[in-house]
Order: C-alpha cells, then sequence, then structure tokens
C-alpha cells in the first residue's frame, strides 16, 4: 500500500525550508534534509499521520513506538521533529530501504537526467479515470523484496519518492488510525 496521507503539518511559520533541506544541485534543484523538520507541540497530539509541509510524511509518536514494536521497522526508518524545546513531537518517515525499480512495470516515462548530476525523475502517465489518483503495479520480484516500510526506486516531481507499506503494516494502520489515508498496490504478473 502506498501512504496517501492527506491531512498537512506545518512548521513554525519563522523556519524555511532553507533551514531544513538544502539545494544539492543548482540545475536540477534536488533537495536534501540539512536538519530535522520543526512542529509545534501540538503537531504530534491532533494527527496519527500526515504530510509534513517540506512534503514528506510523517507519523505521531506512538504509531512510531508501535511500528518498531511489531514489526521489522528500525529506528533509522524514522527521523525525529521537534519543537522549539528540542522534545520530539512527531516522526517523519525516512525508510532505509528502497524498493526494486517498478517504471517499467507501470509503464511511466523516465524524464531526461539532469545534465549536471545525473538524477532521474519519471512521470507517472498512468491515471485513474474515476479519480485521477495514481495507479501503482509491483512484480512478484518487488513483492519478496518488499520490506514493512519503503521508498520507491522511481523519483518525481520535485525528486520526491513515493513510500510503500506491506500488507501487515497497511493492517495495523487500519485497525488502529483508519483515517489514514492509503492507496492499493496491485501485483502485476
Amino acid at each position: 500500500y502506498r501512504i496517501h496521507f492527506t491531512s498537512m503539518i506545518y512548521g513554525y511559520g519563522n523556519v524555511g525550508w532553507d533551514e531544513i533541506k538544502k539545494e544539492d544541485c543548482k540545475r536540477c534543484r534536488h533537495l536534501s534534509q540539512l536538519n530535522d523538520y520543526l512542529a509545534p507541540r501540538s503537531a504530534g497530539t491532533k494527527k496519527a499521520g500526515a504530510q509534513l509541509d517540506t512534503w514528506d510524511y510523517g507519523v505521531c509518536v506512538e504509531a512510531h513506538d508501535e511500528l518498531i514494536k511489531q514489526f521489522n521497522i528500525r529506528e533509522q526508518d524514522f527521523r525525529p521533529c521537534r519543537n522549539k524545546k528540542g522534545e520530539i513531537v512527531y516522526y517523519q518517515l525516512v525508510p532505509q530501504h528502497t524498493l526494486l525499480p517498478i517504471a517499467n512495470v507501470n509503464g511511466w516515462t523516465p524524464l531526461k537526467p539532469c545534465s549536471s548530476c545525473g538524477r532521474q525523475q519519471y512521470r507517472n502517465n498512468n491515471k485513474n479515470s474515476l479519480d485521477n489518483d495514481d495507479i501503482v503495479y509491483i512484480s512478484k520480484e518487488t513483492l519478496d523484496d518488499l520490506h514493512d516500510l519503503n521508498f520507491t526506486f522511481e523519483m518525481f516531481e520535485m525528486y520526491f519518492h513515493d513510500l510503500i507499506v506491506s500488507k501487515r503494516v497497511y493492517e495495523f494502520f487500519a485497525q488502529h488510525y483508519p483515517r489514514l489515508l492509503f492507496d492499493p498496490v496491485f501485483l502485476k504478473e
């Protein structure tokens, strides 16, 4: 299942992207993270899972603790989000496992690599006409390589990866946090 949290968590108004992310390449504007995301204490108490305003995904402290306890997910798969006092109020999802490439099975179009750094982006041409949402497929080989928390190999707009979770992690969220949204991922043989 692909994470598709729609709630947003906004950081402090006086903390800009340039304090959290840095531009690695002037030509394609690829970003990497410099510092932990900063969020008010109230952010972690109101939303079990959300999209951070840096376009990353995160979960509340309780979900973080349960994911580590119940699944093959490690502390390295998270990055703390702190308030101004330095207290952890939320966790950003940063999976250490990257799936095998799935662009071919999905018919995604590779864009021209950056002429400066060589990074590759993809465009998803497969839109479901009923809800205009992306449909994602994986192969049997990718399914066999699936961990409980994964980044896609492919990067999309602004060099962001999709996050894919195993069925058992999805079922955990569906049972304990039913308002969080996920998109199904289909097996294509």
